[in-house]
């Protein structure tokens, strides 16, 4: 074996807590070793400019493609039904952009979920904690673990739909992550006073197209 990739094997299993049997550490470092090549290669094509971002290792680095893949891929048993509040009307005066970068004004960062299926009220807090740094220059991360526990309309840690989570915040409010933090699991509702967000007016539908995609990030902002 590659003497520096098992030391970072080492000294990844020790970061993220990892231990094996003798016969599954063979396995896991042996994927471990596919990933690890797959983000140097990519590495690579970022500094020569051929790709626009940068890969890092981190907990998932033992898990396979499908692994990864089957946690993320968890969907509700009965998808609820979805309702909306209008359209978006597209802005004639917003011009096409070659791209819309709200990282410096109203990004918070990368979040984790974890192995839970919560990535609808990831993409819900998101998208409100860009219209706070928008709009009120408000830079917190919001609570995903409140619509975890508390929007039974949703499956919590089994999956869930962003636009009952946006019913949940117009009728409900939100805490922010500090006021009810996340645990990746499926908990009890607990009940938060003076919440970050009070509730919001609703929400629109976009439609399925490109430009009108480009025309929300530009003239809104981020979008779920």
């Amino acid at each position: 074996a590659n003497l520096g990739a098992f030391e970072k094997w080492t000294s990844f299993k020790a970061t993220h807590n990892k231990s094996y049997n003798v016969i599954e550490d063979k396995l896991r470092f042996a994927v471990f070793q596919e990933n690890l090549k797959k983000i140097e290669e990519h590495n690579a094509k970022y500094e020569s400019g051929e790709e626009t971002y940068y890969l890092a290792v981190n907990k998932f680095a033992d898990w396979s493609s499908a692994e990864f893949q089957a946690m993320l891929a968890r969907q509700m048993a009965n998808k609820p039904k979805q309702t909306f509040i209008g359209k978006h009307v597209e802005d004639p005066n917003v011009q096409a952009a070659d791209e819309v970068d709200w990282r410096s004004s109203a990004d918070l960062g990368v979040k984790d979920q974890g192995n839970c299926g919560s990535c609808w009220a990831f993409s819900t807090t998101g998208s409100l904690e860009g219209q706070l740094a928008i709009h009120k220059n408000q830079r917190v991360p919001l609570s995903e673990q409140e619509l975890v526990d508390c929007d039974t309309v949703n499956a919590g840690c089994d999956g869930g739909l962003m636009t009952d989570a946006f019913n949940y915040v117009k009728g409900h409010g939100l805490s922010s992550e500090s006021q009810y933090a996340y645990t990746g699991r499926d908990g009890r509702c607990k009940n938060v006073q003076n919440k970050q967000v009070s509730s919001i007016s609703g929400y629109v539908e976009l439609a399925t197209t490109e430009n009108a995609l480009v025309s929300a990030l530009a003239s809104v902002g981020p979008v779920s």
